[in-house]
């Protein structure tokens, strides 16, 4: 192995690592939205006393975690980009 190949090998790996970090990011939140939107289509939720507001507040409740994947996605495609950058 070259020694120029060696000096390029940790930062390899770190983007690497990097790159499956986020990607586990990303699966953390689509399981958060996945769940909160199945919930509003639940039919004891609208069987509760409060169940169509409670259905509205749970759809509501939907936009944070949707803007908060946003931040994953950007996370994985920045390590990416940094990974291709070191080859």
């Amino acid at each position: 192995m070259s020694r120029e190949r060696r000096c390029w090998l940790p930062l390899r790996r770190g983007a690497e690592r990097d790159v499956e970090e986020a990607k586990a990011g990303v699966g953390v939140h689509e399981a958060w939205v996945t769940d909160l939107c199945s919930q509003p289509k639940d039919p004891v939720v609208h069987l509760m006393p409060d169940g169509v507001t409670g259905a509205a507040r749970l759809g509501a409740a939907l936009d944070e975690p949707r803007r908060e994947l946003d931040r994953p996605f950007d996370e994985w495609e920045a390590a990416a980009r940094r990974m291709e950058a070191v080859g």
